[in-house]
């Protein structure tokens, strides 16, 4: 909803053939218009570009001494002859033109006063150019005659104009709403007027049979889901209690064949517990044999012992007595022949 008339100062007044742009970002601007410079126009004509006849606030010369602006001097760079001039432009080995900055530009401009480019919309400032344009371009960054659109209703006005139009974060009054209920579109500033339409009012009427239909039937589903809870509650009860009184059966059974396992098990520990007592006196009894059996034995190791000393000295009598028979050889006739003749 663009609305030119509304969007520009009080008392400037816009040609119908006008149509209102965004400014360009002064930090990509490359040249600008020659008659900000006012009086000081009429000297300029070897400082502006050969091509658009704007003021480069980067201007490039070639070696015949043609200036340009950046964007025509690409443009020209493809050339082989200068398009002001005629002459060859002359190229390095990378086959690149051979360029240089004019700082005769610059220093001349530097110091003198240019008017706002926005000064047919109200700006009546006028700024040190500064060097290739600086301050210049910070000047444009604040105007608050440059134009913006607004991101909401994209109409095109002043900076001082969108704060009033768009305050802080909000959407402008200007924003095309749709409407939730008609589908219908209309300014955020017409809200009130449109819900008085008689389209918006029938929608919503439509939309609120609709609803209360939807509620009657959930009134209704909802009822239907309770009587269904109940019947479930009685069946679940009835099996709680039907659990209930199996559990009670179960702890009654368990209970009995617990203590008649209880008795079963005291009765077989008793019994156990005499046989333990019984190999315990079996067990004792044969620590007793096995220590009079150990008593004997070292008895009989003894009596062994002295028997077999008395052996070994009954073996070396032997071994004596054999030893003096063979010394007296002679004798052992005569003694042999005394007992024949009695």
């Amino acid at each position: 909803m663009s609305n030119v008339s509304s969007t520009v100062p009080a008392g400037f007044v816009v040609p119908k053939e006008e149509k209102l742009l965004p400014s360009s970002d002064p930090t990509t601007m490359q040249t600008v218009p020659v008659d900000i410079f006012g009086a000081f126009s009429d000297k300029m004509c070897d400082m502006t570009c050969r091509k658009c006849d704007k003021v480069p606030l980067m201007p490039l010369s070639l070696q015949c001494g043609c200036v340009f602006c950046p964007p025509c001097f690409t443009k020209i760079s493809k050339e082989k002859k200068c398009t002001a001039c005629l002459n060859d432009i002359a190229r390095d080995e990378k086959t690149e033109p051979i360029t240089a900055q004019v700082f005769m530009i610059t220093g001349k401009l530097k110091t003198l006063k240019a008017s706002c480019v926005h000064k047919a919309r109200g700006c009546r400032e006028e700024i040190i150019y500064g060097i290739n344009g600086d301050n210049y371009k910070d000047h444009l960054k604040e105007c608050k005659y440059s134009l913006v659109s607004c991101p909401d209703c994209q109409s095109v006005m002043s900076k001082s104009q969108f704060s009033i139009h768009k305050p802080g974060t909000e959407v402008c009054q200007d924003h095309i709403e749709t409407c939730r209920i008609c589908d219908d579109t209309y300014r955020r500033a017409d809200t009130v007027e449109h819900k008085k339409s008689g389209d918006h009012i029938y929608e919503a009427m439509e939309l609120l049979d609709r609803h209360i239909d939807v509620l009657e039937k959930n009134a209704a589903y909802k009822a239907e889901i309770k009587e269904e809870f109940a019947t479930v509650d009685v069946v679940i009860n009835k099996f709680n209690n039907e659990n209930k009184k199996t559990i009670a059966a179960l702890d009654t059974a368990t209970k009995a064949q617990l203590i008649t396992q209880d008795i079963a098990t005291k009765a077989q520990i008793a019994v156990f517990s005499t046989r333990l007592d019984a190999l315990n006196v079996m067990n004792e009894g044969l620590s007793k044999a096995n220590t009079e059996l150990a008593a004997k034995f070292t008895a009989l190791e003894k009596r062994f012992a002295d028997v077999m000393a008395k052996v070994e000295i009954l073996v070396t009598n032997a071994a004596k007595a054999g030893t003096a028979a063979v010394a007296i050889p002679a004798a052992a006739p005569a003694a042999a022949a005394a007992p024949a003749t009695t």
